[in-house]
């Protein structure tokens, strides 16, 4: 049944550990997407997208993406 498929809390975690392995393994492209899919599932999570962007050096990126989180909350 449906129980067997991860909810979305559980998907965005998945996706936060698969990004984080992704990036010990410096495969940036790789772990851009999978915390950008995790902010699509969760987007409360923004801020590890945005510490991740800050982290590689694209931090008026992570600015903007927490700037946009900001306004999107009000």
């Amino acid at each position: 049944g449906l129980s067997q498929f991860p909810g979305a809390e559980e998907k965005s975690q998945l996706l936060a550990e698969a990004g984080q392995l992704y990036t010990s393994l410096n495969m940036r492209d790789d772990a851009e997407r999978q915390f950008r899919r995790m902010v699509d599932v969760s987007p409360a999570n923004y801020r590890i997208l945005a510490r991740y962007l800050a982290m590689i050096g694209r931090t008026s990126e992570a600015v903007d993406l927490c700037i946009q989180a900001a306004s999107s909350q009000d």
